[in-house]
């Protein structure tokens, strides 16, 4: 008999145990559960960080890389006269106008050619952080490079632009900051912070950003008195909740103020729709934040808040100072974004997974709050059936005309941004993610040969 085989016996029979006893500390979330799943979390993320990307991308497509740059723009109506506008890009985005690694952003003129651009500097933008590590992040040798992206931008006077990143990548948590950036590509300040989505920049230049605030427990809360009273528990896996914020961000860097949302939400009359979250352990998922205009509907105000919250699949006007929910407001529409004030009681909506008879789930809608109507505005009945059934079923930017009269709806997934008259739903362009990257070493032979489409995350109206 193998005198081995006793001690290999023993041997494996410890690791059972202790796979066993791992998964119970695990689930019963006993001591010392919280460094066992660290530990887990942290093999996860050293394997993902050894991985290469080549920029956010959706798909390669049969459009010749040579004419990537022609292919992008198809203006379908020419009625109207064409307005400048500035897309966002990101790594290797426009790389024949910014060849070390792409462009954060450029602007298409009115006949559609590109006049100005900002190079993308991911490491030099990220070597600035003015935050002195106060917000850290879950990660292995972390290179922005790869770990993070452009999410989204505007513009300040004068030509700097506000952007803001997320995470690629197994990063926790999602949000990555958010910087100003000269036309150079280089950076004036960078907040390494937790900022994450789309930003808005206000007429002072101080702006709207939605942040986060890591909780330390599963949210527990209580709805009803008396006998009818009870106690609800989001059982967040990670005890570590994303909690939403609203930063106001001023033109230097500094965060002049904070707003948490999960204890406005939890003192309000509409606590229970935490209970329709689709994620415990990010049980809001703020994704934009806008103000009602100044020709407001019946109990609205001007400077009022309007909050795109997408895991409970509603939004929220917030009183502009106490801060307290004046309405929360669901309808037909799941897992929205870029939910934007157009004039009264109408509000603009990117729906990414509600869908209607009309057709498939994403669509842009118009919500009237004074009837209830929601009006599909795109696609519609009259939309080209190359575009009818376009779908993104994350992400999504909505940015209206400074007359009020169109917008540009940026699908991002699908990588193709429509722009479209708001009252007609007509379309009248559309604009194709579409890049040539034959320029990049060690690139895969069809990648080389053919356009690879990216993801859009964003584009608006030059102002």
């Amino acid at each position: 008999m193998n005198r081995s085989a006793p001690l290999f016996a023993f041997s494996f029979s410890l690791l059972v145990f202790a796979f066993l006893g791992g998964m119970a500390v695990t689930h019963f979330r006993v001591p010392p559960h919280s460094i066992i799943r660290d530990g887990f979390r942290t093999l996860i993320t050293l394997v993902e960080s050894k991985k290469v990307s080549f920029g956010h991308r959706v798909e390669m497509t049969e459009i010749p890389a040579r004419d990537a740059d022609i292919a992008r723009w198809k203006i379908l109506d020419t009625s109207l006269p064409r307005l400048p506008i500035i897309a966002y890009g990101g790594l290797n985005q426009y790389l024949e106008l910014c060849p070390d690694h792409g462009c954060l952003a450029v602007v298409f003129d009115a006949d559609g050619k590109i006049s100005q651009s900002w190079p993308y500097r991911p490491r030099e933008i990220f070597a600035v952080d003015i935050t002195d590590g106060e917000y850290p992040h879950e990660i292995i040798d972390f290179d922005p490079q790869y770990h993070a992206y452009p999410m989204g931008g505007e513009m300040y006077p004068g030509g700097d632009i506000l952007v803001t990143f997320q995470s690629q990548g197994r990063v926790f948590p999602f949000g990555m900051g958010i910087a100003r950036v000269a036309l150079d590509g280089a950076p004036r300040w960078t907040r390494f912070d937790y900022s994450h989505h789309w930003s808005n920049l206000r007429s002072d230049e101080t702006a709207f950003v939605p942040g986060i605030k890591v909780g330390k427990e599963s949210l527990n809360f209580t709805i009803g008195t008396g006998a009818s009273r009870k106690k609800f528990t989001l059982n967040c896996n990670t005890d570590r909740p994303q909690l939403d914020t609203i930063q106001f961000i001023g033109p230097s860097g500094r965060l002049v103020r904070e707003i948490e949302l999960l204890p406005i939400f939890l003192e309000s009359n509409w606590v229970g729709h935490l209970l329709e979250t689709t994620d415990f352990c990010d049980p809001l998922h703020l994704n934009y934040i806008d103000e009602i205009g100044l020709e407001a509907a019946a109990g609205l105000a001007p400077g009022d808040l309007v909050v795109s919250l997408r895991n409970i699949s509603r939004f929220a006007i917030l009183d502009r100072e106490t801060f307290k929910i004046k309405r929360v407001v669901s309808g037909g529409f799941l897992q929205q974004h870029s939910v934007q004030h157009l004039y009264g009681a109408k509000f603009l909506v990117f729906d990414n997974r509600g869908g209607d008879l009309q057709g498939p789930a994403s669509r842009i809608i118009e919500v009237d709050l004074g009837t209830g109507v929601e009006r599909r505005v795109f696609p519609n009945a009259n939309t080209p059936e190359l575009y009818a059934q376009v779908y993104s079923d994350t992400a999504g930017h909505l940015d209206v005309s400074p007359d009020g009269t169109r917008v540009l709806a940026s699908f991002s997934r699908a990588g193709r941004v429509f722009e479209i008259e708001i009252s007609t739903g007509r379309l009248l362009a559309v604009y194709d993610n579409v890049h040539n990257l034959s320029s990049i070493e060690n690139l895969p032979e069809d990648d080389r040969q053919y356009a690879v489409r990216f993801v859009n995350l964003g584009m608006s109206y030059f102002k």
